[in-house]
C-alpha cells in the first residue's frame, strides 16, 4: 500500500518554529478507521509541540504586526516575524535619513508600531485632519526578488481596496495606498486599543471567561464584518485574539486587522494550509481544497468558545493530538454556566461538514445576539466618522512623481 507523501517542514528564521507546517504533518496522517471499529491511526513517532510551545496562544506577549508570508514547501504559509531592520529599512531603500517619507503623501510620521523582514507598520497623522492613521509600509525592491512574496503583497492590497468602499466599522480599512519607486505605503485606520489577545490575558490567568454579554457584543462585531468581507467575496483566514483589535481604551468596538492570509476567492476554493493551528477548520488539512468563509465561522466559533471560557476551544499536548481532536471536533466541554443559545451557537459554527456549518449571516443573525443588535440600534454613540482621502490628482504631463 503507497504511503501518504509527508509535508516538508521547515524551521522560520531565527529560530521560530514553523507551527502551520507541523500541524498540517499531523492533519496529513490523521487515517480515520472504519466507523465499527472507531479506532484512529496515528503515527505517533511524527513530531512531537517542542517544549517552548504552549498550546495556548502567547498573550502575555507583546502584540506585533507580522510581515506578509512567507512561501513554503507544501503549500503551507507562514509570516515572518523578524525585527531585523525595523527602523533602517527605509533608508535602505532609498530614503533621506533626515527626511519624512510620508510628508510627501500628507502625513506626519509619528513612531514605530511593529516590524517584520519585509514590511513595517507605524503610527502617523493626517496633516489636514489631524486624525492618526497606521501605515504598513511595503519595500519593493524585496518583494521583487521573490514572486511569491510580490503575490503576497498584491493579494493584499487587492483585497483591502476591495473593502475599502464599505468601510464597516468593524474592520480595519484602508484609507489610502500612496506608492513611489521604493515604497508602497497602506494608510490604514488606527486602533489604539489594543488587542484583544492582551485584554483576554487577566481572564486566562484567572480562569474566568468573560460575562455572555460582554463576549456577545465583541463577537457580534467580528460576526457582522465577516458577513460583510464574504459578500464581498473575502475570506480572512486568520481570525484569531490577535488580530482583534480595540479601537480605544474603552475596549467595547473592535476591528479585524491583519489580512495578510484574506483571499479575494468568490467562489474559487482554495488549498494553502494558513491560519493558526488552535483556530484552523479541519478542512484546511492540505489533502483537498477548502471553501473560505466557512473557515472564518470555524475559527470565531473557537474564538466565542474561549471568550467565554477563558481558555482554547481545542486543546492537545502535541500538535499531531490537537489535529486529531479539531478532525473529530472533539472540544473542551461547556461550563456548566454557559446559556443554551451560546452553547447552540457554538455547535452549529463548528461543525465538521463547511456544508452544515452557519455561515456568517447565520451566525450574525443568532438568537444569542439579539440583545447585541438591540444595543446596536439604540446606541447614542456612533462609531467616529472615517477618514476619507481623496486621491491626489495626477502630476503634470512630463513631471513624474519622486520616488
Amino acid at each position: 500500500m503507497p504511503t501518504k507523501p509527508r509535508p516538508v517542514l521547515q524551521a522560520e528564521p531565527e529560530g521560530h518554529v514553523n507551527m502551520r507546517a507541523h500541524f498540517a504533518a499531523a492533519a496529513a496522517t490523521y487515517n480515520p478507521a472504519p466507523k465499527a471499529r472507531g479506532e484512529v491511526k496515528v503515527d505517533v513517532r511524527r513530531l512531537s509541540m517542542p517544549s517552548s510551545l504552549s498550546p495556548r496562544h502567547d498573550a502575555g506577549r507583546p502584540i506585533r504586526t507580522t510581515a506578509f508570508p512567507r512561501k513554503s514547501t507544501g503549500g503551507i504559509l507562514v509570516k515572518s516575524t523578524s525585527d531585523s531592520g525595523s527602523m533602517n529599512s527605509e533608508r535602505s531603500s532609498g530614503r533621506k535619513s533626515n527626511g519624512d517619507p510620508l510628508a510627501q503623501h500628507g502625513y506626519k510620521l509619528l513612531g514605530p508600531i511593529a516590524a517584520g523582514s519585509f514590511s513595517q507598520v507605524q503610527r502617523a497623522r493626517h496633516n489636514a485632519s489631524g486624525v492618526e492613521v497606521a501605515v504598513k509600509s511595503f519595500n519593493k525592491a524585496k518583494y521583487q526578488k521573490a514572486p511569491h512574496l510580490a503575490a503576497s503583497m498584491r493579494h493584499e492590497l487587492l483585497t483591502l481596496k476591495t473593502l475599502q468602499s464599505g468601510r464597516h466599522p468593524a474592520i480595519a480599512n484602508m484609507i489610502q495606498c500612496c506608492e513611489t519607486s521604493t515604497l508602497a505605503h497602506c494608510i490604514l485606520e488606527y486602533c489604539a486599543g489594543g488587542s484583544l489577545a492582551r485584554k483576554m490575558q487577566r481572564n486566562i490567568l484567572k480562569r474566568v471567561g468573560l460575562a455572555e454579554a460582554e463576549a456577545g457584543a465583541i463577537s457580534h462585531q467580528i460576526a457582522s464584518a465577516l458577513q460583510h468581507m464574504h459578500t464581498c467575496g473575502i475570506a480572512h483566514r486568520d481570525i484569531k485574539p490577535e488580530n482583534i483589535l480595540f479601537t480605544d481604551g474603552r475596549t467595547s468596538r473592535v476591528k479585524i486587522c491583519d489580512f495578510g492570509f484574506a483571499k479575494a476567492c468568490l467562489d474559487k476554493r482554495l488549498k494553502t494550509v494558513c491560519g493558526s493551528p488552535m483556530y484552523m477548520a479541519p478542512e484546511v488539512n492540505g489533502r483537498e481544497a477548502y471553501d473560505g468563509p466557512p473557515v472564518d465561522v470555524w475559527a470565531l466559533g473557537c474564538l466565542i468558545f474561549e471568550l467565554i471560557h477563558a481558555k482554547p476551544c481545542y486543546r492537545g499536548a502535541t500538535l499531531e493530538q490537537l489535529a486529531i481532536r479539531i478532525l473529530r471536533a472533539s472540544h473542551e466541554p461547556f461550563d456548566a454556566t454557559v446559556s443554551p443559545a451560546a452553547k447552540g451557537l457554538v455547535k452549529g459554527m463548528l461543525q465538521i461538514d463547511p456544508e452544515k456549518r452557519l455561515t456568517s449571516a447565520d451566525t450574525a443573525a443568532h438568537d444569542w445576539f439579539a440583545a447585541c443588535r438591540a444595543a446596536d440600534a439604540s446606541r447614542s454613540q456612533p462609531d467616529p466618522a472615517p477618514l476619507i482621502v481623496e486621491p491626489p490628482p495626477p502630476p503634470p504631463e512630463g513631471q513624474a512623481e519622486g520616488g
